[in-house]
């Protein structure tokens, strides 16, 4: 079950964090994609897995980007809650 889960596409949620991230950071594309091509070596953020996408979410953390944590919700895909 493991095995699938790390071969999951990125979700909207987390591609959303990771442009919220990298506007707050005020970061340019490409050095975004730069960062992205070097955790992942993969070029298009759409190509991430949700484990890579997560490596990029906590490398931008890293930087200084707000923590605050978001999931799906499921109720309504594409929106965002808290997680507690």
């Amino acid at each position: 079950m493991k095995e699938k889960a790390s071969k999951e596409l990125v979700t909207k949620a987390q591609i959303t964090k990771i442009w919220a991230s990298s506007r707050e950071l005020n970061l340019q594309k490409n050095y975004l994609y730069d960062m992205i091509f070097s955790l992942s070596e993969k070029e298009s953020m759409r190509d991430l897995t949700k484990v890579e996408a997560h490596k990029v979410i906590e490398k931008l953390v890293g930087l200084g980007a707000s923590c605050i944590k978001f999931r799906e919700s499921l109720n309504s895909p594409g929106k965002f809650a808290k997680s507690h």
